[in-house]
């Protein structure tokens, strides 16, 4: 349970940082006290967005396996929606010269994009755990399992095709 915990504290922040940025192209700020995680010398005290996220996710899940499941098919829709556009939208624009160099920043940057998709792999923990749920786990299961390391691996084949030095740029 406490991985999934930390984990969900990870997503929200991260969902946290999207919605501040929205509302900012929207010319809405919030204060600094309630934008981040608590840190004095800052001034941030508690990220309330993150809060609210959490909250109303768990509400979502009280609700009942039917409204979380059907929440959760809209959100794959919406998802993979998005990145068929993107994919469709960009791959006119796909240019192999940026492929190189391939390891621009290293092992170092190699483990600081271990260290960031570690969260992604608790959810094979959860699709073993749901297999006691599951009608067919013979067959369900590893069609699961697959299906998510193919998409994991698309968007990994996506990732490589930005060009680093423009990547460190946006930091």
């Amino acid at each position: 349970m406490l991985e999934y915990g930390v984990a969900a504290a990870a997503v929200c922040s991260g969902w946290s940082g999207y919605f501040q940025g929205l509302l900012e192209g929207f010319g809405v700020h919030l204060p600094t006290a309630l934008s981040g995680a608590y840190n004095a010398d800052e001034g941030t005290f508690i990220n309330l967005p993150a809060v609210v996220i959490i909250l109303l996710i768990s509400y979502l899940l009280s609700r009942g396996v039917k409204e979380t499941a059907r929440f959760n098919e809209v959100m794959v829709v919406v998802k993979i929606a998005v990145v068929l556009l993107f994919i469709f939208t960009g791959i006119f624009y796909v240019k192999p010269e940026n492929w190189t160099p391939f390891m621009l920043f290293g092992v170092h940057g190699i483990m600081n994009g271990a260290a960031t998709v570690f969260f992604a792999y608790i959810g094979f923990d959860a699709l073993s755990t749901a297999a006691e749920e599951v009608k067919r786990p013979q067959r369900d299961l590893p069609i699961g399992i697959i299906s998510s390391l193919a998409c994991r691996r698309i968007d990994d084949l996506r990732s490589v095709r930005i060009p680093q030095q423009s990547a460190e740029r946006r930091r």
